[in-house]
């Protein structure tokens, strides 16, 4: 065809009908330079020897075509073969020695390829090559020595060789792993066999969950740090199988669940520690009832947010989670992967507002906490103050540290600010889980130790007092300066028709709301004032509450004083406070059941 044509220097056979390229098709052309067939979108075949003669050849482009396979012979002959483009096709297999004739290469394309039948000599006989494009890593890793520039670029935390390619990554790994695997079983085997009375309660059951879903953190981290040990020196033949594979899909999911319903039963958390602190006689509090449902929606929630990225018919192919290695779906790089939006709502803004709840609850309940200390001011209330003050500190530190960073990345990465690799590296592996490898310690471990502290101080205080005093001069000491408070009576009432106790005037009348009012706010009054001087009551019950009536009305309420000094062997001391929780609670359900007949 091309016989006579000894003198043409560029031949340009772009977007035709073009099916094969036979052997020696292109004879005669001992002196082109450029040859150009992109866009022969139904050429599938390069016999050997088909650019054969074609000594001169500088550069040859091969985009969008349908050629599926290279074969060892396909470039013999173009020895002088500088740039190379076979961009945009079905190209799947590159044979041994494909390349070898090429020795004078020098710029190698073969991005949006889906090649996947290769060995370790794919690029044999290379020796000048210096750039090479590819959309795969492991084709660099194969590179010459020569090639001073490849894409893509190793991965945020994989090498060819290792999935963590820092050893720093890896021992960190290990290390948050652990702690939140044997940190968090500890906490649920202590809530489930040494504090049951604590977990009936709204509060002990959230610290359950959040100990079960941040031990899921700890099963994702050990799953990972086992596939990097599993692969180690060799991970890059194994990189595409394990990021596809269903064990890294399940890890994946598993730490996003882990962080959704960690972070969210922290609110709940703090939602409960704010209601208890706010509201201590009990009106506004999670039930039983309401926690469970709490926490079912939490983990139908968070479950949900996990699945939606490898579930079908979401249009997300599951690339959320084999993006990288780690398999994390966290959207800290420019790279827009199907289902991008749905990662950044739920890990930048969603988490962000979850850390925007924690931290005003925790102010709230600060600001409630210094409120009521103020009413007692006593050495063992400013002690429990100050430790109650440090634990919430402690907590919205380590949310600070663990979303924050999170979200500001991911911001950034939404404006067009490239993150380094190695940010985003320690990121993943070391900010986000921090938490969950924080938490056993920071709601199980210090309030453990916290309450053994508070109690000591307080024994070792009363133990003080008696060393000075006996308990009998103590008592009348502390009587004394109680005596007049006209909130509290003393000794034993004389009842009759003007005086009763609450009792027997639930018996013959009912109460108004502001009746309730009026004998509850007398009740704290007296129980404020007996704690001032480190007393106790023993259990407060309708029949310590004296009234005095005038035409049936009530006139004056007072409480009968039961007084305790506090034991200095024991820990445990009389809850007065609750008792009068339960009172209030009594008269209430009595007025709501009046109301409604």
């Amino acid at each position: 065809m091309f016989i006579y044509q000894v003198n043409l220097y560029v031949l340009d056979l772009s977007y035709n009908r073009i099916k094969i390229l036979g052997k020696g098709v292109f004879h005669g052309l001992q002196q082109l330079k450029s040859l150009n067939l992109i866009g022969n979108n139904v050429l599938h075949k390069l016999e050997a020897g088909a650019f054969a003669q074609l000594y001169s050849l500088t550069s040859l482009s091969l985009l969008n075509t349908k050629i599926e396979i290279l074969g060892a012979d396909t470039f013999n002959g173009m020895d002088y073969l500088q740039n190379l483009t076979i961009s945009t096709g079905l190209l799947n297999v590159v044979e041994d020695g494909t390349f070898k004739s090429l020795v004078n290469l020098r710029r190698l394309d073969l991005r949006k390829q889906n090649i996947q039948d290769f060995s370790g000599d794919i690029f044999l006989g290379l020796s000048n090559l210096k750039g090479l494009y590819t959309d795969s890593f492991i084709l660099c890793c194969l590179k010459p020595e020569s090639v001073t520039e490849c894409l893509p670029e190793a991965g945020e935390f994989s090498s060819c060789d290792d999935l963590m390619r820092r050893e720093e990554l890896r021992v960190f790994m290990w290390i948050l792993g652990l702690m939140a695997l044997l940190g968090n079983f500890c906490v649920i085997l202590y809530r489930l066999i040494f504090d049951r009375e604590g977990f009936r309660r709204g509060y002990g059951l959230f610290v359950t969950n959040l100990g079960i879903s941040d031990f899921l953190m700890g099963i994702y981290m050990i799953i990972i740090a086992g596939a990097d040990i599993m692969f180690r020196g060799r991970y890059i033949w194994n990189d595409n199988w394990w990021r596809n594979s269903p064990y890294c899909q399940f890890a994946g999911a598993l730490a996003t669940m882990s962080s959704e319903a960690s972070a969210l039963f922290l609110c709940a958390i703090t939602l409960d520690r704010y209601l208890i602190i706010k509201y201590p006689f009990g009106q506004c509090r999670m039930n039983r009832l309401t926690t469970i449902i709490f926490s079912c929606c939490i983990w139908l929630f968070s479950i949900i947010v996990a699945m939606v990225p490898i579930l079908p018919g979401t249009g997300f192919t599951g690339e959320l989670y084999s993006r990288t290695g780690i398999c994390l779906a966290l959207p800290l790089t420019r790279e827009r992967t199907p289902g991008w939006q749905f990662s950044a709502g739920i890990f930048i803004f969603f988490n962000f507002l979850t850390f925007a709840l924690i931290c005003l609850g925790q102010l709230l309940m600060y600001r409630a906490i210094v409120k009521s200390s103020s009413i007692v001011q006593n050495k063992g209330r400013r002690s429990r103050d100050v430790q109650v003050a440090k634990n919430l500190s402690l907590i919205v530190l380590t949310d600070f540290i663990c979303w924050f960073p999170v979200c500001c990345l991911g911001l950034m990465t939404l404006s067009g600010t490239v993150i380094n690799s190695e940010v985003y590296a320690w990121t993943a592996v070391f900010i986000l889980p921090v938490n969950s490898a924080l938490n056993p310690f920071l709601y199980t471990v210090t309030s453990f130790i916290g309450n053994k502290k508070i109690k000591k101080a307080a024994i070792q205080e009363a133990k003080a007092t008696y060393s000075t005093e006996n308990a009998s001069s103590v008592m009348i000491r502390k009587l004394k300066s109680l005596w007049d408070n006209p909130d509290l009576y003393f000794g034993s009432a004389a009842l009759g028709d003007q005086v009763i106790t609450l009792k027997a005037l639930l018996s013959s009348s009912e109460l108004s709301a502001s009746d309730i009012l009026a004998i509850v706010e007398v009740v704290v009054r007296g129980l404020v004032a007996v704690h001032s001087q480190q007393l106790y009551f023993g259990n407060i019950t309708e029949e310590d509450i004296l009234i005095v009536l005038n035409n049936k009305k009530i006139l004056k309420t007072q409480l009968s004083a039961k007084l305790v000094l506090p034991d200095q062997e024991s820990s445990k001391q009389p809850d007065d406070v609750y008792g009068v929780g339960k009172l209030l609670g009594r008269l209430l359900r009595r007025y709501a059941t009046t109301r409604r007949a």
